[in-house]
Formats: C-alpha cells, structure tokens, sequence
C-alpha cells in the first residue's frame, strides 16, 4: 500500500469545525495529512507559503478578512481549495460555475466523503490562480467576466458586454455588443442566478437582458437595446418589470 499522503491544512477560526475535520479525516480518509491549522489572515499566508500544501480546507470569513485576501497575497499557488460556507446561497451558486469544491456548514459527514471522494479520483487539479482571480473578481467587482463552456472550449466574456441571454434547452444563447452569438452549456435560470446581482433582469420566460443595454421602452410592451435589437415583455409581470427598468434608467 502507497504510504503516499495528501499534505493538507485547514484555515478555519471555529475551533469545533477544526476538530471535526481532524477527527473526520484520521478516521475515514488517513491519505489527507493535516499539517497546520491558521485563524486569521496572517497566520494562513504564512502556512501557504512555508507548508506549500497540495490541499486546503479553508472558511470564507477569517477573524480579520477573508480566504480571497489570503489567496491574494499568498505567493504559492499549486493547490487545490476546499471551501466551508455558511448559507450565502449566491456564493455556492458561483462557486459552482467556476468549478470549485464546496461544503456547507454545519458540515455533514457524506457530502464531505463525497467531495474528498471527487478529489481522490480528480486526474487534473480544478483550482488555478487564472480562474481564482476571475472569480474573486466576480464576486467583488461592478465590472467584471464570466466564463463560459462553449462547445468544448471555455469562452471568457465581460459581463458590461452581454446585451442578452435567451434559453435554448439546456443551453443558453449569448448575445453581444460586439455582434458575437454563442451557444454555452447551462440553463437560463442558471445564469439569471448568477447575473441577477450583475444589472440583469428576466423579462421574459426565455429571455435575460443586461439592463445597461437597455435604450428605450416602446409602446410599454418593448424593449429597445443595443445593437437594434428587440425584446417584447412578458404580459403577465409587464408592470413589475417595467417598474424596475424604470428605476434602473432613472439611476443612470
């Protein structure tokens, strides 16, 4: 038997989830090595760098920051992350388009099998510091990418730049400022979760628009947007939505 280990550490504040984990994992999984354990900003930035771990289980809110100002600064990036959230529902949901492990709080025992399971059988590390950076950037940032599964290839588009998304199935369709239309892999209600924080808005049961590309309203049943392009509004919210882009135009 491989006496190979997986060099681990835990970046976590709550004593008992620490506890957990280390009890967790020298019973069920002795193949993941827990070398360090760090509660603040400082402390895992310093493990980082000096233990240079292959695996990291790591919380979202530390006692003074947070794991993006950690990975920010950190100067070894070869790992892979394994993220203990609370209940910020939009944050899983995004966490889940950019392909990162996840685990909620309070930790249960056979979605943490599973996830550590997915791992053990992963032949290519999912994290690098490339798709970090867009993430950290999607979450924080007005302005800023999303990346997209087209055909299969992975396609990175600004968001300021989406006129529209319209459902296709299971897939959903693109539109652009600069005159591009792709298809990517993923339904309208998935990307209406991600991009509903981003300016955008369902107007239509199949139809998502980036309401800074909105121009003009027409008759109060049609949107005019850029690059001449139209949208009649769904009927039964028409005044709801109306409300709202009325509000968004009167903020610009």
């Amino acid at each position: 038997m491989s006496k190979y280990t997986i060099n681990s550490i835990i970046i976590e504040d709550d004593s008992d989830a620490v506890n957990f984990l280390n009890h967790f994992l020298e019973i069920n999984f002795n193949k993941f090595k827990i070398n360090g354990v760090a509660k603040n900003v400082g402390q895992a930035i310093h493990l980082i760098d000096t233990l240079r771990p292959e695996l990291i289980f790591a919380d979202i809110e530390l006692l003074d920051g947070t794991i993006f100002d950690v990975l920010k600064s950190s100067k070894y990036q070869d790992f892979e992350i394994i993220f203990i959230t609370g209940h910020n529902q939009y944050l899983k949901k995004a966490m889940d388009h950019f392909a990162f492990y996840f685990i909620d709080k309070p930790i249960d025992e056979i979605i943490l099998s599973k996830t550590l399971h997915r791992y053990l059988k992963l032949k290519e590390r999912l994290y690098t510091l490339h798709k970090f950076q867009f993430f950290n950037e999607f979450i924080h940032e007005k302005k800023s990418k999303i990346i997209l599964d087209v055909g299969r290839n992975q396609k990175i588009v600004k968001i300021d730049s989406i006129i529209k998304c319209v459902a296709d199935g299971n897939h959903t369709k693109f539109y652009t400022d600069n005159n591009e239309t792709f298809l990517a892999q993923g339904s309208l209600k998935h990307f209406e979760d991600l991009l509903i924080r981003k300016e955008f808005l369902r107007i239509h049961r199949s139809v998502l628009v980036n309401l800074s590309h909105v121009l003009g309203i027409q008759k109060k049943s049609k949107l005019l947007l850029s690059n001449n392009m139209e949208e009649v509004i769904s009927v039964r919210n028409r005044s709801q939505i109306l409300n709202q882009i009325n509000l968004f135009l009167k903020s610009i």
